[in-house]
């Protein structure tokens, strides 16, 4: 299976591409009145509203400015897109079934495994979770 990396700062964290539908270049995000932080904003992407998460705050860390070379990577799942602000693609690499542990079976973690790379670890972002919390906010705002 391949997984995207990607990092911002010292943080890095992985995404499985088959949940990817592109990688865009920072557009311009809509910021919405939300009483929690799981949600950045809204974005239009070709013609359907979408919400954005920021990687920042799935890793609980303060807000990393970003700029027009910071990355969103655009996810669907469960016929649901999202984008998640990744700001800086390392690389894409193809992962055995050994590289990988799963430690949160149960999906109630934004990150819900951990993939090993050239002795480092990268935190792989859990989808499902994602796009349950973005839609969770959604439906708060109705």
């Amino acid at each position: 299976m391949q997984y995207l990396l990607c990092r911002w700062n010292d943080e890095a964290f992985a995404l499985p591409t088959t949940e990817v539908l592109e990688l865009l270049r920072m557009v311009s995000i809509t910021r919405m009145p939300t009483e929690n932080d799981r949600m950045d904003g809204m974005i239009n992407y070709r013609g359907e509203v979408i919400p954005v998460l920021d990687s920042c705050r799935l890793f609980k860390r303060p807000a990393v400015p970003y700029t027009a070379e910071s990355l969103l990577a655009v996810i669907r799942h469960d016929n649901q897109a999202m984008a998640v602000i990744a700001h800086d693609l390392i690389d894409m690499h193809e992962i055995s079934e050994d590289q990988i542990k799963v430690y949160d079976s149960s999906g109630t973690e934004p990150f819900h495994a951990v993939l090993k790379l050239d002795n480092k670890l990268y935190p792989v972002l859990n989808i499902g979770r994602l796009q349950q919390d973005a839609h969770k906010t959604l439906q708060e705002m109705i």
